[in-house]
């Protein structure tokens, strides 16, 4: 009688499946490597032989398109290649200088929330980092009125979402 053998299938320390076999098995059929955002993988290459086999997933971190743009209708400041996973001080030896306006104060951003040279890419997609801007303290320009402007725009796998632009302007309070 001939002895069975598994090829024991695992992905990030969790078993996906074992199949069996004997020494008269040419071949199996593998699972399907378990999906992981951001990544694509495979198994590891394998022999069918005379013991149990452990079989690895092994990802590979997808490459995307990251660019820095002031607006949709503006030029690129910067466009490169990041991984998903890596960080944007990987790419980039310091971010662009995000372009002057006057008695504004900007910044980078992405959904909402501010890049920095330790930003991790979790974007699942090439995606645009836009320049957010908001009004520089004690630069108003309107006796008794403060406020800011925000504008937030993300351009996620070519579908473009412009977001809320906002002008708060408070009161003066009567005196």
């Amino acid at each position: 009688e001939l002895e069975t053998h598994y090829v024991i299938f695992m992905a990030d320390g969790n078993e996906v499946a074992r199949v069996s076999y004997t020494s008269d098995t040419k071949s199996i059929t593998a699972p399907d490597v378990p999906t992981k955002t951001g990544y694509s993988g495979t198994w590891e290459s394998y022999s069918l032989g005379d013991s149990d086999i452990v079989v690895n997933a092994i990802y590979t971190a997808k490459t995307y398109f990251v660019t820095f743009r002031v607006s949709d209708d503006t030029q690129v400041i910067y466009y490169n290649r990041i991984k998903f996973d890596q960080k944007i001080g990987d790419i980039m030896p310091k971010l662009p200088t995000v372009p002057e306006v006057e008695g504004q104060i900007g910044r980078w951003e992405l959904n909402g929330e501010e890049v920095t040279l330790d930003t991790v890419w979790k974007i699942d997609g090439d995606a645009t980092i836009y320049a957010v801007y908001e009004v520089a303290p004690n630069n108003n320009k309107t006796k008794g009125c403060g406020g800011s402007l925000l504008t937030a725009s993300i351009l996620l796998s070519g579908l473009a979402i412009t977001g809320l632009t906002a002008l708060i302007i408070r009161k003066k309070d009567e005196e």
